[in-house]
C-alpha cells in the first residue's frame, strides 16, 4: 500500500474516532447570559434546556405580523439560506467532527437571531475549544428547529396577507449555493423517470394528490424512486425498501442529513432538501417540489394545485 493509500485509510479511521472521543470525554460548558448562569455537564443536559428555544416567541409573531409582505419574503431567503449553510455543517460534522467549529466561524455571529439569546449562545460556543464541539453540534440540530419554526410562521402571515402560499413565492434549492429559484425557469434535461411516462410537478407550487386506502403512488425524484402506500398511516417506501411513517405535518425529503426523511444510496441527482410531503385529510396528500433537479409523479395521476383545491 503506497503512502498516499495509507494516508486516506488513516483519515477515514481516524475522523470518526476523534468524533466518538471527544462525545465521551465532552467538558462542562457554562453558558453566561447576562446575569445568568447556566452550567451543563453533559451535552443532553443543553440539549434538554435548548428544546425550550424551538419555537418563535410571542414578541416576534407580533413583530412579524407588522412587516410588510416584502419583507417577509425577504426574511425567508435569509431563513432558508441560513439553513442550508448549518445542514451542510452537519454534514461535513459527520466524516469531520473538528470542523464544526470552523462552519459557524465561517457563517458568522450576524447569522444567528437574538430571539431567545441565540446569538449569545452561539458566541459562548465560539471561544471554547475543540471540548465544546459536541456542544456545538447539538446548538445547531437546536437551531435548526428554531429556523423552521420561523419559517413556518413566516408563511402562515404572507398567506394570511396575500392568500397564497409563500411556496408560490419563493423556492430555494438546498443543493445549490442558495440563490432563489425562479419558478417559470427551463426545466432541466428530461430525466430517465420523464421519459417513462411521468411528468414534472411545477416547482415551488404546492399540488394535492389523492392516495386511497390500499393504494400506492410511485413518485420520482429525479431518477431516484419512491413510493407512498396508504395502510393505517401513509407510508414512504424509499428505493433501499426502508419505510418511514408520515405524521399529519409537513415533512422535507432530501438526501441531507437535516431532513425529516433522508434518502441514502447513489442517487446523487436528489437535492439535499428535495420534496415536501404533507398528509392531509380525505386520504389527499400535499407536495411541493423544492428542488433544481425536479420531482415526478405518473402521468395518469391527477394532481391539482393548491390555489385550484381551495
Amino acid at each position: 500500500m503506497n503512502t498516499t493509500a495509507k494516508s486516506s485509510l488513516f483519515e477515514a479511521v481516524n475522523k470518526p474516532l476523534k468524533g466518538a472521543l471527544s462525545r465521551l470525554f465532552s467538558r462542562p460548558f457554562q453558558l453566561v447570559l447576562g446575569k445568568r448562569v447556566l452550567t451543563f455537564n453533559h451535552p443532553g443536559d443543553f440539549e434538554f434546556a435548548m428544546s425550550g428555544r424551538v419555537a418563535v416567541s410571542l414578541v416576534k409573531v407580533v413583530e412579524m405580523l407588522h412587516r410588510p409582505v416584502a419583507s417577509l419574503r425577504r426574511e425567508t431567503v435569509f431563513v432558508r439560506l441560513v439553513e442550508h449553510n448549518l445542514v451542510r455543517a452537519l454534514e461535513r460534522c459527520r466524516m469531520d467532527p473538528e470542523s464544526i467549529a470552523e462552519s459557524l466561524r465561517d457563517m458568522g455571529l450576524r447569522s444567528f437571531s437574538t430571539d431567545y439569546r441565540w446569538r449569545a449562545i452561539f458566541e459562548a460556543l465560539a471561544a471554547g475549544g475543540p471540548e465544546l464541539n459536541e456542544y456545538r453540534r447539538v446548538a445547531v440540530m437546536k437551531y435548526l428547529q428554531y429556523l423552521g419554526a420561523r419559517r413556518d410562521a413566516l408563511g402562515i402571515i404572507h398567506f394570511h396577507k396575500t392568500g397564497r402560499a409563500m411556496e408560490e413565492e419563493i423556492v430555494i434549492d438546498a443543493g445549490t449555493s442558495g440563490e432563489t429559484a425562479d419558478p417559470a425557469a427551463p426545466a432541466p434535461a428530461c430525466t430517465e423517470a420523464e421519459l417513462r411516462g411521468f411528468r414534472r410537478l411545477p416547482r415551488g407550487r404546492p399540488v394535492i394528490v389523492t392516495v386511497g386506502p390500499g393504494q400506492e403512488l410511485t413518485l420520482a425524484l429525479a431518477d431516484h424512486r419512491i413510493r407512498l402506500v396508504a395502510g393505517e398511516q401513509l407510508v414512504l417506501i424509499d428505493a433501499e425498501g426502508r419505510q418511514h411513517a408520515l405524521d399529519a405535518r409537513r415533512q422535507m425529503v432530501g438526501r441531507g442529513l437535516g431532513n425529516d426523511i433522508t434518502l441514502e444510496g447513489d442517487g446523487r441527482s436528489v437535492s439535499r432538501r428535495h420534496l415536501v410531503i404533507e398528509p392531509l385529510e380525505d386520504h389527499r396528500v400535499r407536495l411541493v417540489d423544492v428542488s433544481a433537479q425536479g420531482s415526478y409523479i405518473p402521468d395518469g395521476v391527477a394532481a391539482i394545485s393548491e390555489l385550484a383545491a381551495a
